[in-house]
């Protein structure tokens, strides 16, 4: 996460402080009140789908794993070097500053952006003083499933899938799943309700079957919970897509 002060009418003295201030307050942010945050800075929009619209993906599971702090000035003075030369490079605290020039010439424009500290240097000093990161076991996956009218999680336990749809957005990261793998389960706004090793790959609703009165049936013909299931299932742009979950361990929402 990249916190950023711009120093603008402040001394080095109080931009360096209120930088500092932020970061010591983000550490502290869970994941709810993030989203809690975002949605009352953006007229109740939710996190999770405003993340999946510019990324594609679902919300890292953990947050506030690292920060990196940057001051950002048209000119740096003696003071703030000698302060952000310190904290990085004696203690290890990932700050930089960044300052900007603007020149022209007859009709050309230009802006210039200069480092005071080498940035890969920067990071490489606060590696071992912040929280580390667990290295990924290529087989434990994060869904955040969203329980509402096109899926609802008693359909998912009672049939074993996981889904997601409305556009390729909120449905891509599925194909990322295969058998063998295995999901934990969460729903924005409850917690984790479920852990399951994948059986199969990512299918749109028009291929998905399940399970009813002893028979395999299609999807679409299963009498599911969840009212507007079949809403999408004739636009391939926004079908619902289906894993086939084998459930470990679930609990009710």
């Amino acid at each position: 996460m990249n916190l950023i002060e711009l120093k603008r009418d402040r001394t080095p003295r109080d931009a360096i402080a209120q930088l500092l201030d932020y970061a010591s307050w983000v550490e502290g942010l869970s994941y709810d009140q993030v989203a809690q945050i975002y949605s009352e800075k953006n007229g109740g929009n939710e996190l999770e789908e405003a993340f999946a619209d510019a990324f594609g993906a679902s919300p890292p599971e953990q947050i506030n794993q690292s920060h990196e702090l940057v001051l950002v000035a048209s000119e740096l003075d003696a003071s703030s070097e000698r302060i952000i030369s310190y904290l990085s490079e004696s203690y290890g605290v990932p700050v930089n500053a960044v300052f900007f020039r603007y020149f022209e010439d007859a009709s050309r424009k230009y802006l210039i952006r200069t480092w005071l500290v080498d940035p890969r240097k920067v990071e490489a000093s606060g590696t071992g003083k912040q929280k580390r990161r667990e290295l990924w076991n290529g087989r434990d996956f994060y869904v955040s499933l969203g329980d509402a009218r096109h899926r609802t999680w008693e359909d998912c336990v009672e049939h074993g899938f996981v889904s997601g749809g409305g556009g390729k957005w909120y449905s891509q990261t599925l194909d990322l799943l295969f058998p063998g793998a295995r999901v934990f389960v969460n729903i924005p706004g409850f917690g984790y309700v479920g852990v399951g090793e994948v059986q199969g790959k990512s299918v749109p609703i028009t291929e998905f079957r399940v399970q009813h009165n002893g028979q395999k049936v299609p999807v679409l013909e299963a009498p599911l919970k969840a009212p507007d299931l079949k809403e999408h299932a004739v636009d391939p742009e926004k079908y619902e897509y289906f894993v086939p979950v084998e459930w470990i361990r679930t609990v009710p929402k």
